[in-house]
């Protein structure tokens, strides 16, 4: 009986350590499912992020190129369009919709310069013809000065050779 008895408590003994082996099984398992659920949920928090700070950076471009259009060009406020379906990745069109929105900022420059340039032009022709109109008016003062000397140097001339006649005659 005793030898019964033994073999009784070295199965409860075994199937003790065999119920905490288990337990400490099933722990584990629960914790590794909870670091993966957190994985999981650190990844789409981390996903939800990213995706909006890639719809402000989309928001923020297009802001950019209506604000330019109104602004620079009196142009008129373009339509929100609606999305079409691509095969690219977000990272792609993020990196299309900026060589885009460059080119229009540079589109805008160009023709600031070229405004710029002809209103130069512009000013300088004025330029030229005011300095033209006054160089014309310097010149027409300059000849009726001339014209209003010799006129008086020949009245100057007259009235002597008259005054010598009057007094020629005396003396």
């Amino acid at each position: 009986m005793e030898q019964l008895f033994n073999s009784y408590q070295k199965n409860i003994l075994t199937l003790i350590s065999l119920i905490s082996s288990e337990d400490n099984s099933q722990g584990d398992i629960s914790q590794e499912e909870r670091n993966k659920v957190a994985e999981i949920e650190n990844e789409y928090t981390k996903t939800a992020l990213e995706l909006q700070r890639i719809k402000q950076t989309i928001k923020s471009q297009y802001r950019s190129v209506r604000e330019s259009c109104v602004s620079n060009t009196a142009m008129r406020i373009p339509e929100d369009q609606r999305p079409v379906f691509t095969n690219l990745s977000i990272r792609e069109c993020i990196k299309i919709q900026e060589q885009i929105a460059k080119e229009i900022q540079e589109w805008f420059a160009r023709k600031t310069q070229q405004a710029v340039a002809e209103r130069q032009r512009k000013l300088q022709q004025e330029a030229a013809r005011k300095q033209a109109s006054a160089l014309s008016a310097a010149e027409a003062e300059r000849k009726r000065k001339e014209e209003a000397a010799a006129l008086a140097e020949r009245e100057g001339a007259a009235l002597l050779e008259e005054m010598k006649r009057k007094y020629k005659n005396k003396f």
